[in-house]
Order: C-alpha cells, then sequence, then structure tokens
C-alpha cells in the first residue's frame, strides 16, 4: 500500500509548481518570487503544500501575503491599463496587460481585460484602414479627372494612355479590397463596417467585372441586415427564452444546447447575437474557475473528481487546449492506477483509438 500510495503522488506531478513545492528553502523562494511580482508562481506552488510540510505555518502565512498582494497588483493593472485606454496608448496599454498576465498568467479579470483591449484596438484598426481606404478613394477619383483630361489632350500620346490604365488598374485594386471588406465584415456580423466599406466602394468607377461585384456585395448586405431584424421564428423566439432562463440558473450546457438548436435564419437574428456574445463570455468565466476548482482536487490526489469535472466543461468548450491537456493528463493516471490494481472508487477508461 505505501508503494501504491508513492506511485499515485509521483503521478500528480503537473509541473514545474508542484517540483518547487519540494524546494528545501521554498520560503526563500517565495520571497524572491513576491519580491519579483511572480505572484503566480507563488501561488500555484503554494496550492500543494500539505499540512505536514515542515514549513507549513509559515507558508500559509506567506500565502496570505501572496494573495493580498496579487489583489493589489491586478487592481493597479487594470487601472492603468484602462488609464492607457481612456488616452488610446494602445503600445503602453499592450505592454501593461501583458506584464501583468506574465506575473498572473490564470487571473480571469485580467485576461478579461486584456481580450477587451484586444477587441478595442482591432476596431479602431479597422476605422484606420477605412479612413486610409476613403483618402485613397477620394485620390483616385480626383486623380481620374486629371487623367482622363490629360488622355483627352492627347490621345496619341502613348505614355499617357499607359498612365490611365494604370490608374484603372489601381481603381480595381482598390475595389477588389473594399468588396472583400464587404463580405469579411458580413461574415463577422460588423454590418456597420460592411456599410462604410460599400459607401467608400460606390464612390469608384471600376471596370464593369467590379461593378458587378458591388451589385452582388449590396443585396449581400441587404439580405444581413434583413436577417438581423428579421423578428424570430415562434420556436425561435421559445428556444432563445429557454437558453437564457438556463444561462440565468448557471447551466451551461443546457444554454449552449439550446442556442445550437436555432434554425440557421434565427441564428444570425440581433437578439440571438447578442446573447451569444453575453454566452460566450459568461461561459469563459465558468470554464476557467472549473478548471481551476479540479486542479485543486487534483493536488489533493482526487484525480477522478478532478476528470469528471474538467469532462463535464468539453460540450461548453469542445476546443479549449488547455482542458484537454488537463483530461488527457488525468485519463493517464487513471488508467495507470488500474493496471496497478488500485481500483476503489476508479472509472475504468476505453482505451484510446489510435
Amino acid at each position: 500500500m505505501r508503494f501504491i500510495n508513492i506511485f499515485i503522488f509521483s503521478l500528480l506531478l503537473p509541473g514545474c509548481a508542484y517540483i518547487h513545492s519540494l524546494d528545501e528553502n521554498l520560503p526563500g523562494q517565495i520571497d524572491i518570487w513576491i519580491k519579483n511580482k511572480d505572484y503566480g508562481k507563488a501561488l500555484d506552488t503554494l496550492y500543494y503544500i500539505q499540512k505536514d510540510h515542515k514549513n507549513y505555518n509559515q507558508l500559509m502565512r506567506q500565502k496570505e501575503t501572496v494573495v493580498k498582494l496579487a489583489g493589489l497588483f491586478e487592481q493597479d493593472i487594470l487601472e492603468k491599463g484602462a488609464q492607457y485606454l481612456i488616452k488610446r496608448d494602445w503600445h503602453h496599454a499592450d505592454e501593461t496587460y501583458e506584464y501583468g498576465l506574465d506575473k498572473l498568467p490564470n487571473n480571469r479579470k485580467l485576461k478579461k481585460a486584456h481580450n477587451e483591449f484586444i477587441h478595442k484596438r482591432t476596431v479602431y484598426l479597422k476605422q484606420l484602414k477605412l479612413r486610409i481606404l476613403q483618402n485613397k478613394t477620394q485620390w483616385l477619383i480626383n486623380d481620374s479627372k486629371i487623367r482622363n483630361e490629360i488622355s483627352r489632350v492627347i490621345p496619341k500620346n502613348y505614355s499617357a494612355r499607359w498612365l490611365l490604365q494604370d490608374h484603372n488598374l489601381d481603381i480595381d485594386s482598390t475595389s477588389k479590397t473594399l468588396i472583400e471588406c464587404v463580405s469579411d465584415s458580413i461574415k463577422n456580423h460588423e454590418l456597420e463596417v460592411a456599410k462604410q466599406c460599400l459607401k467608400i466602394a460606390n464612390q469608384l468607377t471600376p471596370s464593369p467585372y467590379f461593378q458587378n461585384k458591388f451589385i452582388e456585395a449590396s443585396k449581400q448586405l441587404e439580405q444581413a441586415i434583413q436577417l438581423r431584424s428579421r423578428k424570430l421564428s415562434k420556436s425561435g423566439k421559445k428556444t432563445l427564452r429557454t437558453a437564457q432562463m438556463a444561462l440565468a440558473k448557471g447551466d451551461f450546457n443546457m444554454a449552449h444546447q439550446n442556442i445550437n438548436l436555432l434554425p440557421v435564419e434565427d441564428q444570425k437574428n440581433g437578439q440571438v447575437l447578442k446573447f451569444k456574445n453575453i454566452l460566450e463570455e459568461q461561459t469563459e468565466d465558468y470554464v476557467d474557475k472549473t478548471i481551476t476548482e479540479g486542479r485543486r482536487l487534483y493536488s489533493k490526489g482526487k484525480v477522478q473528481e478532478a476528470y469528471l469535472l474538467w469532462k463535464s466543461l468539453k460540450p461548453i468548450s469542445p476546443d479549449n487546449e488547455r482542458l484537454q491537456n488537463l483530461i488527457d493528463r488525468a485519463e493517464k493516471i487513471l488508467r495507470k492506477l488500474h493496471k496497478i490494481g488500485n481500483k476503489q472508487d476508479i472509472i475504468v477508461l476505453p482505451a484510446k483509438q489510435n
């Protein structure tokens, strides 16, 4: 039994945090991390400290200090990041959030703030690119008048004709970029951006091919606008209400199941898109919290409980690589435990198929 317990304990090695917890001078290492503001490393390591540790009381006092300092650090990063955003100092805002996540990599509030920053910066960059396209369009329009006049004055001049042809190709190239902008924006449900791109495009006079493309893009945008403003079907309204009620109760699985049941037409409705954004944001927070809870169970040797908890997240976070890595590790441990004969309260998992 002693051998089995040691073996089980060795299987629970999750990485550097556990290895650090075995450090003979761990209190000194914690002090160094505190000095360097490496609160994430300190907290991850302190998760694995058991009551029988020779420095348990000292380490628990240090843990209280780290938790307090980490909270102050989190607040400081959030405030600085927000201030930089107000000033539109995107570079320093990015550096601030990255620094915060380097010191507290698993902090939900910092990750959320950083994601919101990335979104705002992306929106701002799109607006800048639109301004460039608008400026270029205006330049092309003004330049067209001059080049056409030159060609009219000296119609047989080869150089003038070549310059006009090159100019028309530039118009077509810009038209192509604007059409792609309309198409991509519709796919991303950014209809206001699509409208701006189409408005700029309609100022140009490209070749007949791109004029037809403008007409097609206009029809696609009109359809997208109609879909978004279109009323939900009777069944769609009922399904959306069920999903909203499920989310209000914290039943993420039910909320996701219902929203995925909506017909394609209802999926593009404005109300549904708004709810999807809320659901995605709350799901991300819930998954992070549950992963942390699973890690706590895992560190105490409750591998099966952690495994079942992580496994329950798969339906609502199927592409989460971090989650999948934890599940894979737990499955590997459970199979080894079953193999050595420790079958009590262990679910026997099927072998992976190649």
